[in-house]
């Protein structure tokens, strides 16, 4: 299955816009030179890299990684994009969207579908893609 969204584009000042949709225009408030009306469903979300705005689906993210007022998305492809966000912005907004992620770490946001293992003795969660993540204390897990 295939998603498809829709780029409007305004001109600041102008009243008017064109889509890449055939050239029909639409009614629209003028915010910036571009603004995005995205008809994406709650799977996805945008992130800013190198001025180019991202779609990632959440399934495809691994955890996301606190870097002080800063975060590391890392995907299951191996990429990893830096974002201006805190953890706190992604674990309230994915949190919302998607009950497979879980903050088990004031460093880390991760998603539960992407664990392969557990290791209690040194309390870390094996990722897709060897990645280890702590366990804070506080989180208690069950043999």
């Amino acid at each position: 299955m295939q998603t498809y969204f829709k780029i409007v584009l305004y001109k600041q000042g102008d009243d008017q816009s064109m889509t890449d949709f055939g050239g029909s225009n639409f009614m629209g408030e003028s915010i910036n030179d571009i603004k995005l009306n995205l008809g994406l469903p709650e799977q996805f979300i945008k992130v800013k890299e190198n001025d180019i705005i991202q779609f990632i689906k959440l399934i495809d993210i691994i955890m996301i990684q606190a870097e002080s007022n800063y975060s590391t998305i890392i995907l299951a492809s191996g990429h990893q994009m830096l974002t201006s966000k805190t953890l706190k912005h992604w674990s309230q907004k994915i949190g919302l969207l998607h009950p497979d992620f879980e903050r088990i770490h004031r460093s880390f946001l991760i998603n539960k579908r992407h664990v392969t293992g557990y290791k209690p003795m040194d309390r870390c969660l094996l990722m897709t893609g060897d990645k280890k993540v702590k366990i804070a204390r506080s989180i208690k897990f069950y043999k």
